[in-house]
């Protein structure tokens, strides 16, 4: 049985200006889940990466030695390995996606829209006719009204973007999880019946 290469092969279509880099990432990762928290997150991802490096080191021959390794133990990094599941790919993903989320999650329209609204109600309050002190009150407010409505269209762009990020990204894992599912049923069959 010839293994599926294609697992978790580069994923295209990415958005360029969306794309993290190892420093964002990295900070993301180590950045608190939560505000007040401790617990960074990275820890969503502790057990997968633990696991990963592992197989990657067992892959290379390292993370074991054949006089005293266990058959069983031989037997599970073996399984896991040709799995494919554990794959850095998989990881960096899993890892943009969260990246990702969070930065949609962080998307704040209310603060703005809030603003815009007290703003208009003040806006329709004051008379530039009866007071010169208003006319300059208004100009002042509408301009910050202009600055916030500048702001939610950019929100909103950045939204319809993170969204199609995120649904890219979840169909790149989904479909390579797929191809996962069918090789390991693959193998199953083999050892099921090596005749096949």
């Amino acid at each position: 049985m010839t293994i599926n290469k294609s697992i978790f092969q580069l994923r295209f279509g990415a958005n360029d200006d969306l794309y993290p880099t190892q420093e964002d990432l990295r900070l993301f990762l180590d950045s608190p889940k939560k505000e007040g928290s401790r617990e960074p997150h990275r820890s969503d991802l502790a057990k997968y990466h633990d696991l990963l490096d592992r197989v990657t080191a067992f892959e290379r021959r390292q993370g074991y030695d054949p006089a005293t390794t266990d058959a069983r133990v031989k037997m599970f990094y073996i399984v896991l390995s040709h799995s494919q599941f554990f794959n850095p790919a998989l990881e960096l993903a899993v890892t943009q996606f969260k990246y990702h989320g969070h930065a949609f999650r962080a998307l704040d329209f209310k603060k703005p829209a809030a603003f815009i609204r007290s703003a208009e109600e003040e806006l329709d309050r004051l008379n530039p006719k009866r007071k010169k002190e208003d006319a300059a009150k208004m100009a002042r407010l509408q301009a910050m009204v202009d600055e916030r409505k500048k702001t939610l269209e950019t929100f909103r762009k950045d939204r319809t973007a993170l969204i199609k990020e995120l649904h890219h990204i979840a169909l790149y894992i989904r479909d390579n999880l797929i191809k996962i599912e069918k090789l390991c049923e693959a193998s199953m069959a083999v050892l099921a019946d090596p005749s096949t």
